[in-house]
């Protein structure tokens, strides 16, 4: 490949097909000689490989100048370069592939690459942090794909605390739309991976970060699949999760990824109108899926109501979670943690097996009295067909208000809860299940009681003489 700076001097070129031109001149672009007569070409690759090391940089912005000014549609290879760069570039329908490695320019530490546009594609390429640098690759617009690329450091981070300004890839535009990443591998990050706005990350794995996934409060409509969080469990502060869904996310679809040990909980999810259903989670330091929600740093999502929000209408459906809890001091997590505030949850299918408790719906401990309507809520649960066993504690700990259904699950043990000493779970439902060793019922108030298969049950003073009605139950101490 040969270098001219013009027309004039690539009309003497004999010895070479095919010429490249990057002047930031009007006649710029990739030529063939076809018998002495050089045709531009367009949609092809112009590979970074073929300019000095000094002029790299300058020969990616001026493709990319190329593109917007003539519409030739090149695409930037990245080759076998080492690329040190630490840019700002705009630009749509553009790739950029290859087989080469992008490093952050020392001088710099804000990121290595800063892409806004639409429609851009990176494809096949290494980020590797060899200095320190906030974000090795930012993306911000709508319909861009990261696909098959790899993100990592030398070394594991050794941070005391969650750093959540520092990314490995962040997915940027609050408002964006249609994102994906794909099949990519992000490795000794303090945060693997952040997205906003509508997207989905698909078949990635993430591992040895600080966190793993950080899905920001303007995630909307988004899929979170087939993905491998493991190990990212640098530190155990909170924060520290495998996927962190902050504040009010909504409508977000989390299934078939695998969690493992994790520093915090695999999944925490703080948002709305969402499906968590078939993940495996596993060894996760605290819980293995816990739903909370909160009233700051909320995005005002179109429709939102100017109200205290509360986590709602969320479905946890046929999960796998054993093995979580692996906090020694901490006892007060599960399999999966509900905690209030939360209205509207069901919870189904789920597999909870050796975690303190299995399935646990809480408010926090130490809530004033006049905090008890708004950040105690917890209504509308539904807990259908789970099973809970080998807990260090209950594999059900049910604290709620009303509307609470607990049917055809299978555990070791139940016990109910409210708010506080002067509240009852109103009218819980207990129907259908099996329950091998206890049921105690603890502040409850005119609970119905039936048809399940119990092996003892066990009503606390402080719920006696409350109108239950417990009927149809089978007594299974009396038939071994």
């Amino acid at each position: 490949m040969a270098q001219r700076s013009s027309l004039e001097q690539l009309r003497n070129v004999t010895e070479a097909d095919y010429v490249v031109i990057l002047e930031g001149e009007t006649f710029d672009g990739l030529y063939q000689n076809k018998g002495g007569d050089w045709q531009i070409l367009s949609h092809t690759s112009i590979n970074l490989a073929w300019f000095e090391e000094d002029f790299k940089v300058t020969a990616l912005k001026r493709v990319l100048a190329i593109n917007k000014s003539k519409d030739l549609g090149y695409a930037v290879y990245f080759g076998d370069t080492n690329l040190v760069i630490s840019e700002y570039l705009v630009c749509d329908r553009q790739v950029f592939w290859g087989g080469g490695k992008i490093c952050p320019d020392a001088s710099q530490n804000d990121f290595a690459l800063n892409v806004s546009g639409d429609h851009n594609v990176f494809l096949d390429l290494v980020f590797e942090e060899k200095t320190f640098c906030k974000v090795l690759l930012e993306v911000n617009g709508n319909h861009n794909r990261v696909e098959n690329c790899q993100f990592l450091k030398a070394r594991k981070s050794t941070s005391t605390r969650v750093i959540y300004s520092d990314r490995f890839l962040n997915i940027s535009n609050r408002k964006g739309k249609g994102n994906r990443v794909l099949s990519c591998k992000f490795d000794n990050g303090r945060i693997g991976v952040a997205l906003e706005g509508n997207y989905q990350i698909r078949d990635c794995e993430v591992s040895n970060c600080i966190m793993g996934l950080l899905l920001r409060p303007s995630s909307i409509g988004s899929e979170i699949c087939h993905n491998l969080i493991k190990d990212n469990n640098v530190n155990h502060k909170s924060g520290a999760d495998g996927i962190l869904a902050q504040r009010n996310v909504t409508q977000l679809h989390i299934h078939h990824n695998t969690i493992l040990n994790s520093g915090e909980h695999g999944i925490y999810f703080q948002g709305d109108n969402s499906v968590l259903e078939k993940n495996i989670v596993q060894d996760n330091f605290k819980s293995g899926i816990k739903l909370a929600s909160y009233n700051t740093n909320l995005y005002p999502h179109e429709g939102m109501a100017p109200r205290f929000y509360v986590g709602h209408a969320n479905k946890i459906l046929n999960n796998s979670c054993e093995n979580n809890c692996r906090d020694t001091k901490d006892q007060s997590n599960a399999g999966i943690y509900l905690q209030a505030p939360l209205i509207n949850i069901q919870t189904k299918g789920n597999f909870c097996s050796n975690n303190t408790y299995g399935i646990r719906s809480t408010s926090l401990a130490k809530l004033k009295p006049e905090e008890f309507d708004t950040k105690a809520q917890l209504r509308d649960l539904i807990f259908d067909g789970n099973e809970a066993f080998n807990t260090k504690k209950s594999s059900f700990y049910i604290e709620g208000e009303t509307g609470i259904v607990i049917q055809n699950n299978r555990m070791d043990s139940l016990l109910t809860n409210a708010k506080s000493t002067k509240h009852r779970i109103q009218a819980v439902l207990v129907k259908g299940n099996l329950i091998q060793e206890v049921l105690v019922l603890n502040r409850a108030e005119k609970a119905q009681i039936t048809n399940n298969s119990i092996g003892k049950i066990s009503i606390i003073s402080n719920s006696q003489g409350r109108e239950h009605r417990i009927e149809s139950n089978k007594d299974l101490q009396s038939t071994n």
